[in-house]
C-alpha cells in the first residue's frame, strides 16, 4: 500500500480513484481491514501536491466473505464425497455438475454427464414419469420428491436407485436448478428377492415338510402337531393335542422341558439336542430338536415352537463311519509304519550284502567262479534295494507326497546320460541304443530333474528287460504353444497282447503274472511313472503290437527356461520391430524390467503401468501400438482392464491387447480371447516368441482389428 501511495506521489503511477484494501493494526494492535478511496490535491501548476484518503473498516465485511468461501468451500466438500450419487441440473434436466458416486454408479467419466440431458441415465419407461414429477415441482405443486428409479450401467445393466429431487432457488426465490440424489439400491433389491424367495420356500416346506411341527405352551401342553408326526411314531395327531410334551416323546431327563419363566437360558439347539425317543411299538429312535421360544407382544414367553427331525439312520451311519474312518486311519498308519520300518529293516542288511559282495568281486586272488558268484551277490542285492526303492515311491506318489524341484534342465542332456548308464547292459544284449530329436527342442527347461530322469529310465530299464533284439530309441520334442516336454521310448521287443495295454500302468501288476513267467519285477515301476507324469502336469499312454515292439509317449508340462536361451540381442538380429509405442501393464516390477531388457535393441517407447486400473488411466491418456497385459495383478485383474479399455477408452480401444502370462492352458487362452484380448505370450517369457508376437500384431494392415477367436 505504502509503495502505491510512493508512486502516485511521485507520479510513477496513474491517477487512480479506485478502492484499495489493506490490513493494519488499530489502537488495542488487532489486526483490522481497512478499504480506501484516494483523492489527488494538484496546485495551480496542475502538479500533485497531496491525497486525500477516505478510509472505511470493512473488517466485518471480510470476515462475511471469508466465512461465506469456508461454506462454500465444504459444501463442495460434501457434494464430491458424498456416498450417494448427486447431479445438479438446469431446469432443461442438462447436467451441470456430478459427483464422482454417480459417475461409478452409471459407470461413465463426469466429462461424459456434463451437458447431458439427463434422461441419458433414465429407464425409458420411466422418463415420462420423470418429467411429470419435475412439472409439479417447477408450478410449487410439491418442493420435493422421493421416487424409486432404475439409471442405466454402460454395461447395459440397469441399476435400482433410490431417488429424492428438490428445487434449488436463487435469493429472490427464483426456481433456478434442481438437485438430484441417488442411493444405489442393488444390495436392497437383491436382498429383498432372496427374502420373497426364502419366504416362498419355507411356505412351501410348511406345506410339504417330512420334519415334525410341534407347537406347546408356557405349561408344556401341545397345542399342534404335523401331520408326519404318525410316521415318527406311529401315532395319530389327534393322540397328541393336549397332552404334555414330556409325556409323549421325551425319554432323557436332562430334556424334559422346563416350565418357562422371566429368567430362563436360551434353549439349545443343533447336535447338542439330539436325544431317544420312544414309538408307539416300544422301540426307540434318535430325533433331533430345535425349539425356538415364542413370545407375547410385552416380550413375556408364552410357549415353544420345536421342529423334530428322525436321526435314527443318520446315526447308524455316522457311527459306522467313524468306525470305518478309524480303521482306515489305523490302517494308513500301520501301513507308513510298515514301510519305514521294512526300508530300515531291509537297507541295513543290503547295505553289507551290496558292500561286501563288490569287495569280493575286486579281489583278484579270488578264484574265477567265486568272483562271479561275488557279482551275482551284488547285483541282487542292488536289484533287491531298486525293489524296495519303488514301494517307496509308490506310497510317496499315493499318498501325494511328491514334491517337485523345478529347475533349468537341458532335455537332450539328461537323456543322452540316461542312454549312458545303460549302454553295457544293453550292448550285453546284443541292442543298439540311440536319441532322435525333433526341431525346435529348446536348450533348457523348466522341470524337476531327477522326477524326469527317473520315469525315462523306469521306462528305458523296462524296453531293455523285454527286448531281445533290435534296439531301444529315446524320442524327444517339444509343443510351444502348451509348453511342454514330449518324450517317447520305443523299443522292438515282444510287445503287449491286445487288451492288455491298460493294465499296465496298475500297481503290482504285469502281463505275465504267471509264476513260470519270465521276466523279473514287482510290478510297480509304470504305475510309479505314471504318477510322476501326473504329478508334473502330463500324462503317459502306451502304443504296442505283440511281436513287434513299444512305444511308451508321456508328455510333462516345462515351460522353456530363457537362461537357457540365445541374448537378447542375438534373437534380435533376426527380427525387424518397428519404432512403436508399447504399454506393459504388469504388477511385478522385475518383469517389466525383463521385458524392457528384452525389447533394448529396438527404438521403442515404453510406458509401464503396474495394475489394471493403472492401465486403464494411462490408456485413456495417451494412445499406444500396443499393449502387453498381465492377468493376475492386484487392484484389477488384466481381463477387467481390458474390457474397460474396449469398452470406452477413446485412444486406445483398438489398440491389439496381448496377454502376458503364466497361465498357459487352453481354458486360460480362451478366456483372454472373450474378454478382447488378440493374442497370449506365456511365461516365462521367450523373447523370439514375444517379438513375433509384436511383429504379428503392429505390422497388419489394420492394427487394430477386431480380436481373434481362434
Amino acid at each position: 500500500m505504502l509503495g502505491w501511495f510512493d508512486g502516485l506521489i511521485a507520479g510513477q503511477v496513474e491517477d487512480d480513484t479506485g478502492l484499495h484494501a489493506f490490513r493494519c493494526l488499530d489502537a488495542s494492535g488487532q489486526a483490522i481491514w481497512l478499504e480506501a478511496r484516494p483523492g489527488v490535491v494538484r496546485d495551480s501548476g496542475g502538479q500533485i501536491s497531496g491525497v486525500v484518503l477516505t478510509l472505511h473498516d470493512v473488517t466485518q465485511r471480510r470476515e462475511l466473505e471469508r466465512t461465506t468461501r469456508e461454506q462454500a468451500e465444504l459444501v463442495e466438500a460434501a457434494f464430491q464425497q458424498a456416498v450417494s450419487g448427486k447431479a445438479l441440473l438446469d431446469l432443461d434436466l442438462r447436467c451441470l455438475k456430478v459427483n464422482p458416486a454417480l459417475c461409478t454408479m452409471v459407470g461413465l467419466a463426469e466429462a461424459d454427464l456434463i451437458q447431458t440431458r439427463f434422461e441419458r441415465l433414465m429407464h425409458p419407461d420411466e422418463v415420462g414419469v420423470a418429467e411429470e414429477g419435475v412439472a409439479r415441482l417447477r408450478s410449487g405443486e410439491i418442493r420435493s420428491y422421493q421416487v424409486d428409479r432404475r439409471y442405466r450401467h454402460t454395461n447395459g445393466s440397469y441399476v435400482p436407485v433410490r431417488v429424492s429431487v428438490s428445487l434449488v432457488r436463487d435469493f429472490e426465490g427464483s426456481t433456478q436448478h434442481l438437485l438430484v440424489e441417488a442411493e444405489d439400491r442393488s444390495e436392497y433389491v437383491a436382498a429383498s428377492a432372496a427374502r420373497r424367495e426364502s419366504e416362498a420356500l419355507y411356505r412351501l416346506l410348511a406345506e410339504n415338510i417330512g420334519d415334525i411341527v410341534i407347537k406347546n405352551n408356557i405349561d408344556g401342553i401341545i397345542e399342534y402337531v404335523s401331520p408326519s408326526i404318525k410316521r415318527l411314531t406311529g401315532l395319530d395327531p389327534d393322540k397328541w393335542i393336549g397332552k404334555h410334551l414330556n409325556d409323549r416323546i421325551v425319554v432323557d431327563k436332562e430334556f424334559r422341558t422346563p416350565k418357562f419363566t422371566e429368567n430362563e437360558k436360551p434353549l439349545p439347539t443343533g447336535r447338542d439336542n439330539e436325544f431317544q425317543y420312544r414309538r408307539a411299538d416300544g422301540s426307540m429312535g434318535w430325533v433331533q430338536s430345535n425349539p425356538t421360544i415364542l413370545r407375547e407382544p410385552d416380550g413375556r414367553p408364552a410357549g415353544m415352537m420345536s421342529v423334530l427331525r428322525d436321526v435314527t439312520e443318520r446315526r447308524a451311519i455316522e457311527d459306522e463311519l467313524r468306525r470305518k474312518t478309524a480303521e482306515a486311519e489305523a490302517a494308513v498308519q500301520a501301513k507308513a509304519e510298515f514301510l519305514a520300518n521294512m526300508s530300515h529293516e531291509i537297507r541295513t542288511p543290503l547295505t553289507a550284502v551290496i558292500g561286501f559282495g563288490d569287495l569280493l568281486a575286486k579281489m583278484l586272488e579270488l578264484p574265477e567262479k567265486a568272483q562271479l558268484y561275488a557279482q551275482r551277490i551284488a547285483s541282487s542285492g542292488e536289484a533287491l534295494l531298486g525293489i524296495v526303492n519303488s514301494v517307496l515311491d509308490f506310497s510317496r506318489v499315493e499318498a501325494g507326497e511328491v514334491e517337485l524341484q523345478r529347475q533349468s534342465t537341458d532335455p537332450m542332456d539328461l537323456a543322452s546320460q540316461i542312454l549312458d548308464q545303460f549302454r553295457d547292459k544293453a550292448a550285453a544284449k546284443g541292442l543298439a541304443l540311440s536319441l532322435e530329436v525333433e526341431e525346435p527342442l529348446p536348450a533348457a527347461v523348466l522341470a524337476d530333474r531327477g522326477r524326469l530322469g527317473q520315469v525315462i529310465t523306469n521306462l528305458l530299464a523296462n524296453a531293455i528287460k523285454f527286448t531281445r533284439q533290435g534296439g531301444i530309441t529315446i524320442r524327444l520334442g517339444y509343443d510351444l504353444s502348451d509348453q511342454s516336454l514330449h518324450v517317447s521310448v520305443v523299443d522292438t521287443g515282444i510287445g503287449i497282447p491286445p487288451g492288455q495295454c491298460g493294465r499296465l500302468f496298475e500297481r503290482f501288476t504285469q502281463i505275465d503274472g504267471s509264476h513260470t513267467r519270465q521276466f523279473g519285477g514287482v510290478g510297480l515301476g509304470l504305475a510309479i511313472s505314471r504318477g510322476l507324469v501326473e504329478v508334473m502336469g502330463g500324462e503317459i499312454r502306451v502304443e504296442s503290437e505283440e511281436g513287434v515292439g513299444s512305444t511308451f509317449r508321456f508328455t510333462v508340462h516345462a515351460p522353456v527356461d530363457i537362461s537357457g536361451q540365445d541374448s537378447t540381442a542375438d534373437v534380435a538380429q533376426n527380427h525387424d520391430v518397428e519404432a512403436i509405442r508399447i504399454l506393459v501393464v504388469d504388477d511385478v516390477a522385475v518383469n517389466r524390467e525383463l521385458i524392457a531388457a528384452m525389447l533394448e535393441p529396438f527404438q521403442l517407447r515404453l510406458t509401464e503401468a503396474e495394475d489394471g486400473q493403472a492401465a486403464i488411466d494411462t490408456a485413456d491418456r495417451e494412445p499406444f501400438d500396443l499393449i502387453l497385459m498381465d492377468l493376475q495383478m492386484p487392484r484389477m485383474n488384466g481381463l477387467s482392464a481390458t474390457k474397460i479399455i474396449r469398452a470406452r477408452s477413446k485412444l486406445n480401444s483398438r489398440t491389439p491387447i496381448l496377454a502376458l502370462s503364466a497361465n498357459v492352458l487352453p481354458q486360460h487362452v480362451d478366456e483372454c480371447l472373450c474378454a478382447g484380448m488378440n493374442d497370449h505370450v506365456g511365461k516365462p517369457i521367450n523373447a523370439g516368441e514375444l517379438l513375433s508376437k509384436i511383429e504379428q500384431w503392429t505390422r497388419s494392415e489394420d492394427p487394430g482389428a477386431e480380436p481373434s477367436s481362434t
